[in-house]
């Protein structure tokens, strides 16, 4: 019978009894954890969720040394160890999240075949056997699985050749141009709704260039009004040690957000019309109910496709909040292809002395200016 600990399904036991296959205080004192309808005892009342997770993984890692390391042994010791890292806040719980969808299901397919025994094959049959998922979501779950085995392998699970590392997983599907808005879309968009609370997102989407969390969860003491910038939670905060990343603001957006600010000076800044926070699912579903086939997310691209035409590629990477120039280049350098801009960049960059004014043909009746000298012959 496959290990469901660190799984976290409802098992026959833990729905009549009423418990998540989590760790849980009894009576508000030590920490158990319910499995296979028994109650085994993790840590004391004095222990924090944190502590009740680690010693989780203890108990997982022994009965997975004792056992053999099978994927589901594997799986579970990986998302133990994920969600302490969740609760101490060097994961994001999206993250977390992503890797329990993909891995609870990945079990339920493979989870008894030995680590060693694991072949592309196995992951493969799963990703075809789930045919409503696209390319992006088939390439991330595969991605999971590689992550659990590799993982096993540098923790000391595991001791032979890791597998899966030559498995081709699907490319993730590019976002196409048609889904992200240009000007008239955006119009559009804004309009699709009259409320002004739905025109204040889409506006502050458009006009900051932020990440839509950045944006739902912006409160007035973000915003430096003073010096036109608002300060979000930085992304890649973990890599780059900065745990805050200062957005500018351009004076429209500044207005928008002193307004609402003033209306909401504790909490989120912008709220729908029932005075909670947005979420990306609820905007999601507001643009595929008026019509559109794009996503929250794409209004951040519409910021970089338009900066990328107008400012210094550096400029724009720093605008956006980007770690690296690359990530700048990567995502919007192939908005360039414009012809009339092309040529007008081609003429700033070529020398003047050879530019004849602007609207004067050159006259062939005049004499032909002197060309360059011609070099005279080495002595030697």
């Amino acid at each position: 019978m496959l290990p469901v600990v660190a799984r976290y399904r409802h098992d026959t036991e833990s729905r009549k009894m009423g418990r998540r296959a989590e760790p849980w205080r009894r009576n508000g004192g030590d920490w158990y954890i319910t499995h296979r309808g028994r109650q085994v005892r993790l840590a004391p009342a004095s222990a924090t969720k944190t502590q009740a997770w680690a010693a989780l993984r203890e108990l997982l890692a022994g009965r997975a040394e004792a056992a053999g390391i099978t994927f589901g042994s594997a799986a579970d010791l990986f998302l133990a160890s994920r969600r302490s890292q969740a609760d101490r806040g060097e994961l994001s719980e999206a993250r977390w999240l992503s890797y329990k969808h993909f891995l609870v299901d990945a079990c339920d397919s493979f989870g008894d075949v030995e680590v060693s025994a694991l072949k592309p094959k196995h992951v493969t049959a799963w990703l075809e056997s789930r045919p409503t998922w696209g390319r992006t979501t088939r390439s991330n779950a595969g991605s999971a699985c590689k992550t659990v085995v590799r993982w096993a392998k540098a923790e000391g699970h595991y001791d032979g050749e890791v597998p899966l590392q030559e498995m081709r997983l699907p490319s993730p599907r590019k976002r196409t141009r048609d889904k992200i808005p240009d000007a008239k879309l955006l119009e559009a968009l804004r309009e699709s709704r009259s409320d002004r609370e739905w025109q204040d997102l889409i506006d502050v989407l458009a006009m900051t260039g932020c990440r839509p969390g950045e944006v739902y969860t912006l409160t007035a003491a973000d915003i430096d009004f003073a010096r036109g910038t608002m300060a979000v939670k930085n992304k890649t905060a973990r890599s780059t040690g900065i745990e805050r990343r200062t957005v500018y603001l351009a004076p429209a957006a500044l207005e928008i957000l002193a307004r609402l600010a003033h209306r909401n000076p504790e909490g989120p800044v912008l709220r729908n019309t029932y005075g909670a926070k947005w979420t990306s699912g609820a905007v999601w579903r507001a643009m595929r109910k008026a019509g559109f086939k794009t996503f929250p997310y794409a209004l951040r691209h519409s910021y970089g496709s338009r900066g990328i035409k107008e400012v210094d590629i550096a400029v724009l990477s720093k605008l956006m909040g980007h770690k690296r120039i690359k990530t700048t280049l990567d995502n919007y350098v192939h908005n360039l292809d414009d012809d009339a801009q092309m040529l007008e960049s081609a003429r700033k960059v070529s020398p003047s002395s050879h530019t004849p004014a602007s609207g004067t043909p050159p006259d062939s009746s005049a004499g032909a200016s002197p060309g360059p000298a011609i070099p005279k012959p080495s002595a030697r």
